[in-house]
């Protein structure tokens, strides 16, 4: 079904060129499950990407179904996504067309590949059952929450049974249970259907999923678990050139830091730490970091607050009446179930929509505030370090003399001077927060700041929005358990 051959993939910069891809080789069978995993950067979309003929190899083979992909033009392209492919990514509800019922979304990929009117409706309910959406049928995309949109997506991108599923980041906007219930549809349409599944997710619970655990660092393949009747194995993937790449659990348990010793032993080969004073050192984990400052003092003064405020769109409730305070100097969250109205709470706090019934109040009415949303834009041709002095100067304030140490903090500082076009969805979402976090303003609200994160950079960017709090009032919306519990005020929806 896929394979790839010593794949390259370069991105054409103005200044360099930026090679996701990396010399990759990976084969899958037919009816296999691959989960891949690998931190923000490590190339996860670019190899959805090309999985998914988006784009082709600069150097290497890549065949997917069959198909030489440098082979085919834009008809062919096109037709092998839109027959045999499902295709789901993070915000796949961004697809859906607005003008049409939830239920005509779905329809709509089955009646392209020319299925009949009823066996099209069949298989859209039974889909939609499944995922639990059913109830939305009748509705428009533009009266669902973005959870919402997620589960009906996923059921318009699966209901015409592709051979190959191939899923980016599928739950990353999703509370736990609708995870589940997003990975337990993959699961049955597999198996249903023998379809060929890719899922790359920074979301342990993916693994589940997978016949093959698969770990990406630095655009190649570093290590790949696998789970047969005899049980789980784990092996570090070596490449036809030599490179090997140590997952950093296992450097950190064998206390290994820029350099190894080697020692051969007939045909085994043991890799130890070369010199003790170069391990890893978490000893400042981010866990530590987060309840020290949710251990100290702060102010209970309320900045915002809302008072049996309701929402109505569309004659759809999207907010039932919430009242609820925001305090001074204190990361607040707001959790809950996807489609509980945990953005649109945010909204109505940050003050640019109104509620429908209720009250929102605000402290100061001149008090400045600066938003992260869940899907950050960007002016793509600058680099990172311009976008966040472009949001400064419109806001008349110059660069901030803490600009610097804010993309330190992110793991950003050596990507400051690269297009925000050449960056993964993890590195956007960090800049986005850095973008935020580099304003004057004293309210920051972020919606689902770690969605896109892998567990190490989520527990950076949750570290860092603790810290931030001591000095100004953060809310965020979000379904991250690791955020909420790392809150001092949480509002549960």
């Amino acid at each position: 079904m896929i394979q790839l051959d010593d794949v390259f993939v370069l991105y054409r910069g103005a200044r360099r060129d930026t090679a996701a891809l990396r010399g990759l080789s990976l084969s899958v069978a037919s009816g296999q499950r691959v989960v891949i995993h690998g931190a923000s950067g490590s190339g996860k979309s670019t190899l959805v990407k090309l999985l998914t003929a988006q784009l082709e190899p600069s150097a290497g083979t890549a065949i997917i179904l069959g198909h030489q992909l440098d082979a085919l033009d834009p008809r062919q392209t096109s037709q092998l996504r839109r027959e045999s492919m499902g295709i789901i990514h993070q915000h796949s509800g961004d697809d859906l067309i607005a003008e049409l019922t939830c239920l005509q979304n779905v329809m709509l990929q089955p009646q392209l590949a020319g299925w009949s009117a009823s066996r099209c409706a069949e298989s859209a309910q039974q889909t939609m059952e499944i995922l639990g959406v059913w109830s939305f049928a009748n509705r428009r995309p533009n009266q669902l929450s973005n959870g919402e949109l997620q589960r009906v997506a996923v059921a318009a991108a699966l209901a015409h049974q592709p051979a190959l599923i191939v899923a980016d980041e599928p739950t990353g906007q999703l509370d736990a249970d609708n995870a589940d219930a997003v990975y337990g549809l993959l699961d049955q349409i597999a198996s249903s259907y023998g379809a060929t599944m890719i899922v790359a997710s920074h979301d342990i619970g993916a693994g589940r999923l997978g016949d093959r655990v698969v770990n990406l660092a630095d655009g190649r393949l570093s290590s790949e678990t696998r789970t047969t009747v005899a049980g789980v194995t784990t092996s570090v993937v070596v490449d036809r050139r030599g490179w090997l790449r140590i997952p950093p659990t296992d450097r950190s348990l064998a206390a290994i830091g820029s350099f190894v010793t080697i020692t051969a032993d007939h045909h085994a080969l043991t890799l130890s730490a070369a010199d003790a004073s170069t391990s890893v050192d978490d000893s400042g984990s981010q866990d530590n970091q987060i309840s020290q400052v949710s251990g100290s003092q702060r102010s209970h003064d309320w900045v915002v607050k809302t008072s049996d405020a309701s929402v109505l769109g569309d004659g759809v409730v999207v907010l039932k009446p919430v009242t609820c305070q925001i305090f001074n100097e204190r990361l607040n969250a707001i959790g809950g179930r996807s489609g509980s109205g945990k953005t649109t709470l945010l909204s109505l706090l940050a003050g640019w929509q109104l509620p429908t019934s209720g009250h929102t109040l605000r402290a100061n009415p001149n008090e400045s505030i600066s938003v992260c949303s869940a899907t950050p834009v960007f002016a793509e041709s600058l680099t990172v370090l311009q976008n966040l002095d472009l949001a400064a100067n419109v806001r008349g304030q110059g660069r901030r003399p803490n600009t610097d140490a804010i993309l330190q903090s992110l793991g950003l500082n050596d990507l400051a001077n690269r297009p925000t076009s050449e960056l993964s969805g993890g590195e956007r979402q960090r800049v986005a927060i850095a973008r935020c976090l580099s304003s004057n303003a004293t309210l920051l609200l972020f919606d689902e700041p770690t969605a896109q994160l892998d567990l190490v950079s989520a527990d950076m960017v949750i570290s860092v929005l603790a810290k931030e709090a001591v000095d100004r009032t953060v809310i965020c919306a979000t379904h991250d358990d690791r955020l909420l519990h790392a809150a001092h005020h949480l509002i549960m929806l």
